[in-house]
């Protein structure tokens, strides 16, 4: 896989879980917890 794809999959992948977490009514907190993401990481 070249790294520029690399780098589109993960980014799509970080839009869709910023996307859930903005549906989820969850605070980030609780919403990184339920989905096993450290709260560091979420703010990349």
């Amino acid at each position: 896989m070249e790294k520029l794809e690399s780098h589109t999959l993960k980014e799509a992948a970080w839009r869709t879980r910023l996307q859930q977490h903005a549906q989820s009514g969850k605070s980030m907190a609780a919403f990184c917890r339920d989905e096993a993401v450290s709260t560091a990481s979420f703010h990349m």
